[in-house]
């Protein structure tokens, strides 16, 4: 629910529940106050490195206090792309189809488990490119904000019935978005 002000906070307490519940220190918390236009600010706490990310409108990403450089303009093919699917949704070709012919363009993948993590290492430069299908807004929202206020492009599409998210540098987004017209 809004409140008066039109802004949502929007929480995700442990992000990488899996990874948490197992003892893999990949997770974090995250959070995003969310305003009309979309993400305003985006916040991201990753305990095991005792990394913050924040960053929004206005607000460029800093990584510890200390503002990210800005993102290198890549094409996918020279990419390490972070993404996560899930072993069962291979079975639906609308999915698995495009998910294999976007990981085949690019230069290397990672699945780590965590979305928001994933999102800030894309801000600060550790990874190019992230995109994951059917994202929760607590997944999506602290990254997109992160990613977007270190200058690079987001985008949520729809294609073939599935919503798709995709953060990283403009020109590997722009690369993704052709791989999904073709697919």
């Amino acid at each position: 629910m809004r409140g008066t002000s039109g802004r949502r906070w929007v929480i995700d307490p442990v992000d990488g529940t899996h990874n948490f519940t197992m003892g893999i220190p990949y997770w974090c918390s995250a959070l995003a106050l969310e305003g009309s236009d979309g993400a305003l600010l985006g916040a991201v706490y990753q305990p095991s490195t005792a990394d913050v990310w924040l960053g929004g409108a206005g607000a460029p990403t800093t990584r510890n206090g200390v503002p990210v450089a800005a993102l290198v303009p890549r094409r996918l093919d020279e990419c390490v792309l972070a993404t996560y699917l899930h072993p069962a949704t291979l079975r639906d070709p609308n999915l698995a189809e495009p998910w294999f012919a976007i990981v085949g363009d690019a230069a290397t993948a990672r699945m780590f488990g965590s979305g928001s993590c994933d999102l800030a290492s894309v801000a600060s430069g550790r990874m190019d490119l992230w995109v994951q299908h059917s994202t929760a807004e607590w997944d999506w929202l602290p990254g997109r904000a992160l990613v977007d206020a270190a200058g690079g492009r987001t985008a949520v599409v729809r294609h073939r019935g599935h919503t798709w998210h995709i953060a990283g540098n403009p020109r590997a987004v722009g690369d993704v978005l052709d791989v999904l017209r073709l697919s």
